[in-house]
């Protein structure tokens, strides 16, 4: 992982938390894909944002563009892929679904 390639993402999706403070998000970088994976919460909101679809589809347009040949993936609670050790996280509403 290029340090850049994570300082880009903790500023861009700082700006989201902002921008949408009623979701949470969670941060992982898989190092044997060289994917950084962002889950965001909740599933409804993800899924039905129009505006937050193309601010995501931005944010990676951008960044891949930028960091190939690192990735970036959205995710939400119920994808296959999973967060299981977030190194960054934004908006906690739910405690008990995150790091304890």
């Amino acid at each position: 992982m290029n340090r850049e390639s994570k300082n880009y993402l903790n500023t861009k999706l700082t700006e989201l938390s902002k921008q949408y403070p009623e979701i949470s998000i969670r941060y992982q970088f898989i190092e044997y894909t060289d994917c950084h994976l962002v889950e965001i919460s909740p599933v409804s909101f993800h899924n039905e944002d129009k505006l937050f679809s193309i601010s995501e589809a931005k944010l990676i347009f951008e960044f891949e563009a930028r960091f190939f040949p690192e990735t970036v993936l959205f995710i939400t609670e119920d994808s296959l892929m999973s967060i299981t050790k977030p190194a960054l996280t934004w908006n906690q509403f739910r405690p008990d679904s995150y790091i304890k």
